[in-house]
């Protein structure tokens, strides 16, 4: 399993840092689990952020794999503002490495903040053979004019049914989910936790 964000460790936000909790417990039952993450933005990053040298490569490069609560961290270096090829850089160093060899069915878990521009890149890890699961924590900003709003529900509802399946601990988002038009199995875990089914 890869957990994947952007920015997972050390600067995460609540969903980085659940999934980080259940790191042991994958381990426990014999999963493979690898970190793949990027560096953050510029407003985005902490005093621990800075005393790294992370910066000092450019955008692209790998940077030394390190290892978190006993898992693999790869980590990329993506350019320090929002734009597109922030975006094209981490998918397709996912999709790379997605690609190596492996002896078992590959489950990918994204846990950052999904926009309908990611389309391609999911396609092409299903295409790799990887089952793609997102963590759905937050609602997406929706344009105030209704033309633009229509196209961008438009946009969520597809990119959502992209996935083999959407977990969220909100029963508000998977309403919302619903109501948008969003097909693709959703699981609702209060908490983010049900050791039970999970």
């Amino acid at each position: 399993m890869w957990l994947s964000s952007p920015h997972f460790y050390p600067t995460y936000g609540g969903a980085q840092n659940r999934y980080r909790k259940y790191i042991p417990g994958f381990v426990e039952r014999g999963m493979d689990v690898r970190i793949m993450t990027g560096t953050p933005q510029i407003d985005e990053r902490s005093e621990s952020d800075l005393m790294e040298n992370w910066y000092e490569a450019n955008p692209g490069s790998w940077l030394p794999t390190s290892s978190l609560d006993g898992v693999p961290l790869h980590r990329i270096r993506l350019p320090d503002n929002k734009n597109y090829t922030r975006s094209k850089i981490y998918y397709n160093a996912l999709a790379e490495m997605c690609q190596e060899p492996r002896d078992s069915r590959l489950v990918v878990q994204l846990l950052t903040n999904m926009r309908p521009n990611a389309t391609p890149w999911l396609r092409q890890l299903k295409s790799n053979g990887a089952a793609i699961l997102y963590s759905v924590s937050q609602y997406p900003k929706w344009p105030q004019k209704p033309v633009k709003r229509l196209f961008r529900h438009r946009g969520y509802r597809n990119v959502y049914n992209e996935f083999d399946a959407l977990v969220t601990n909100s029963s508000a988002i998977k309403e919302f989910l619903l109501d948008i038009g969003v097909r693709t199995r959703i699981e609702y875990i209060p908490n983010g936790v049900d050791l039970n089914r999970f």
